[in-house]
């Protein structure tokens, strides 16, 4: 089996971090988008990504910052791989991608479909719903038989009871999750990433 991608997102302490590296999260989230309320600081981002182990990638979030502000906030932070929701442009996208190892372009599961994730230079596509960070979930079967020139990672809505499935019925590089695996908005229900975790591997080993 390749090596899977399952990322626990809008992680903002140390303790819950660790949860989800030790559960075989390949990937911990950091949100950096001002109108999150899963929005954490440089100095708490700075004190996760030193604690994980090399299993786990630490991604930071954004959404309305300008390449400039996302790359110094890397640096800052430590952060070799960010994802990127909002406006930017291809040539944005593209000069980050030139001074940070992995960049993620996150769109909605409608403008995939229309054929605007193609072509961005990014090093993996984010697939989310309509209403990207919203936490719902979308109709599956707009994916069906859709292709595109990078691998993508699904998003909207997942959570232990629904992983195996999407897994099963989508193939997707790799899973997000946030809401789905939290107690409140930024605090994570161990056992619940713990399960998502576990479930994501057993699905993408069976399928």
């Amino acid at each position: 089996m390749r090596n899977v991608y399952i990322k626990i997102c809008g992680i903002t302490n140390v303790e819950d971090a660790l949860v989800a590296a030790h559960a075989g999260a390949t990937a911990i989230g950091l949100i950096f988008a001002p109108i999150s309320k899963r929005l954490v600081d440089q100095s708490t981002a700075s004190a996760v990504v030193a604690a994980l182990p090399d299993s786990a990638r630490a991604v930071g979030v954004f959404l309305g910052q300008d390449a400039t502000e996302i790359y110094e906030t890397a640096q800052a932070v430590g952060l070799e791989a960010v994802q990127v929701h909002g406006t930017n442009s291809v040539d944005e996208i593209q000069w980050l991608a030139q001074r940070i190892p992995v960049v993620v372009r996150a769109f909605s599961v409608h403008d995939v479909i229309a054929g605007l994730a193609d072509g961005t230079g990014a090093s993996q596509l984010f697939v989310d719903s309509s209403q990207p960070g919203s936490g719902e979930t979308f109709d599956w079967d707009l994916l069906n038989g859709a292709t595109w020139e990078k691998d993508y990672i699904l998003a909207g809505g997942l959570d232990p009871d629904n992983v195996a499935e999407a897994i099963s019925t989508l193939r997707p590089w790799g899973v997000d999750v946030a809401s789905g695996v939290e107690l409140t908005p930024g605090k994570k229900d161990h056992d619940k990433v713990r399960a998502f975790v576990a479930r994501a591997v057993e699905a993408y080993q069976t399928r």
